[in-house]
C-alpha cells in the first residue's frame, strides 16, 4: 500500500471544505447559499462579516466608474488580519461582475508591493494586464515603459482600479522613488486621451506611512482613508461562526472551541487571520489523532504550535521603519530594561547607518506601543518620571527575543 492510500481512499474525518477556514480564502456570496441549504440563518448582509460600513465607504468611492466619471483614490490602514485585503478582493470580484452589466469598462487590478517594488515592475505588471509580454520582463528604458502603459490603458475609454497591497513595502524601499512611482500613477490621468481613468487604492498595516508621501502624492489621495479597527472577541466568534458550518463535519466541534480560539485571537490583537489559522490547526490535531472530536485540548496545543510561527510571520511582514524600532528595541534592551527614550535613539543610530528616513520620536514611540504591542512581539509598561513627563517601559519575552536574534540580519536587510 502507498504512503498516501489513506488520503486516497477516504474523506477527512474532520473537515468537509478546509478551504473556508484558509488565510487566502475569502468566502462568497455562492457560500451563503450553501449555509442556508443546511437549513442554518446566515445573519450577516456580505459574506464578510462586521466590514459593511469600510466595503460602502469604498463602494461609494469607486461607484462613479460606473458612470464613466474618474473613482477617487483611497487609502486603507489597519493592523494584520483586519480584512483590509479581504475586503478589497470581495470589492473586486463586485467589479467584476458590474463591470459586466455596465456600459462603461472597469479593470480591476491587484499588485503586492513586497514582490513587485520597483518602477520597473509596477509600471510592466500594469501594462501587461491589459496586453500579456506587451512590455518585457527587463530592458526598456522607463521612458518607453510608461508610455506603453498609458497607451495600453488608454486603448479604448476605461476605468481602472490599480490596488497595490503593502504600498508602505515600495515607499520605504526608497522614499523618493516610492512616492515617484505613485504619483507616475496617478498622472497617467492626465495624459489619457479616450475620456480613460486609472483610481489608486494603497493598503498598509502602518498608519504613518502617510508621512513619507510626497505633498503632491499626499493631495491627490485626498480625504478619502479609511482606518479598519481590530475585531474584539464576539466579531472574531463571529467570524469563525460564518465559516464552520462549511468546513467542519456535523458534531465535530465543541460547542466551547469557537470561543476559545476567539478569545486567545483577541490576545493578539483581534487578528482573524491567527483566529482562522488556530481553529485549522486545532482540526489537523484531530486529524492526525484519527479521531472525530475537536476539543479545548486541541485548540491550546495548537495555539503553542502556531505561536512561533506567527510571531516569525508578524515580525516579517513588518513594514521597514517598524521593523527598524523593533531591532532599535532589541538593542537596547541588550544592556538591560529599557524606555522608549533609550531606544529611540539607537534607533536613530540605525537610521544613519540605513541612510533613510528618520521618523520622529513621538512616531517611534506610537509603532513600539500601538504597533509592536498589539501584533504581541512587545511588552509596554507607561511610566510618570515626574517633570520630565511619561515614558513607556519595554519588555520582550525570552521565546520573542531568540526569534528577533535570528531574524535581525533578514529584518535589516530590508
Amino acid at each position: 500500500m502507498g504512503i498516501f492510500q489513506e488520503y486516497l481512499e477516504h474523506d477527512s474525518n474532520v473537515f468537509e471544505d478546509k478551504k473556508m477556514l484558509q488565510i487566502s480564502y475569502v468566502p462568497t456570496n455562492g457560500d451563503i447559499e450553501r449555509i442556508r441549504g443546511k437549513g442554518l440563518e446566515y445573519e450577516f448582509n456580505t459574506p464578510l462579516p462586521y466590514r459593511d460600513a469600510e466595503i460602502n465607504n469604498i463602494a461609494n468611492a469607486l461607484g462613479p466608474a460606473f458612470r464613466g466619471d474618474g473613482p477617487d483614490n483611497i487609502l486603507l490602514f489597519g493592523l494584520p488580519g483586519t480584512g483590509k485585503t479581504a475586503t478589497i478582493r470581495h470589492l473586486g470580484r463586485e467589479i467584476e461582475v458590474a463591470s459586466r452589466e455596465s456600459e462603461y469598462d472597469v479593470n480591476y487590478l491587484m499588485l503586492n508591493c513586497a514582490t513587485v517594488n520597483t518602477e520597473y515592475g509596477v509600471l510592466s505588471n500594469i501594462g501587461n494586464s491589459f496586453s500579456e509580454n506587451s512590455i518585457p520582463f527587463t530592458g526598456w528604458p522607463m521612458q518607453k515603459v510608461y508610455e506603453t502603459t498609458v497607451e495600453l490603458l488608454d486603448e479604448k475609454p476605461q476605468t481602472t482600479i490599480l490596488v497595490l497591497d503593502e504600498i508602505d513595502k515600495l515607499l520605504y524601499k526608497d522614499v523618493e522613488k516610492g512616492n515617484s512611482i505613485l504619483y507616475q500613477i496617478m498622472e497617467m490621468n492626465t495624459a489619457f486621451e479616450k475620456d480613460s481613468h486609472i483610481s489608486l487604492i494603497g493598503i498598509s498595516n502602518d498608519t504613518g506611512i502617510t508621512s513619507v508621501f510626497d505633498p503632491r502624492v499626499e493631495s491627490r489621495f485626498g480625504g478619502e482613508k479609511i482606518t479598519f479597527k481590530n475585531y474584539d472577541a464576539n466579531q472574531l466568534r463571529g467570524i469563525l461562526g460564518s465559516r464552520t458550518p462549511l468546513a467542519f463535519k456535523d458534531g465535530t466541534l465543541e460547542e466551547s472551541v469557537v470561543p476559545l480560539c476567539s478569545a486567545l485571537a483577541t490576545q493578539r490583537g483581534g487578528d482573524a487571520r491567527y483566529a482562522l489559522n488556530l481553529l485549522r490547526v486545532s482540526g489537523e490535531l484531530v486529524e492526525r489523532e484519527g479521531t472525530r472530536r475537536v476539543t479545548d485540548k486541541h485548540v491550546r496545543s495548537a495555539n503553542e504550535k502556531i505561536n512561533r510561527d506567527v510571531i516569525k510571520d508578524a515580525i516579517r511582514g513588518l513594514p521597514i521603519q517598524t521593523g527598524y524600532a523593533l531591532v532599535s528595541v532589541y538593542d537596547t534592551l541588550k544592556s538591560g530594561t529599557t524606555d522608549t527614550g533609550k531606544a529611540y535613539h539607537t534607533y536613530e543610530s540605525l537610521v544613519e547607518k540605513k541612510a533613510c528616513n528618520q521618523l520622529t520620536q513621538r512616531r517611534f514611540t506610537d509603532l513600539v506601543n500601538k504597533d509592536l504591542k498589539e501584533l504581541g512581539i512587545v511588552n509596554t509598561r507607561p511610566i510618570s518620571k515626574g517633570r520630565y513627563g511619561r515614558t513607556s517601559i519595554i519588555s520582550i519575552d525570552n521565546e520573542t527575543s531568540e526569534i528577533v536574534k535570528k531574524m535581525r540580519e533578514e529584518i535589516e536587510s530590508r
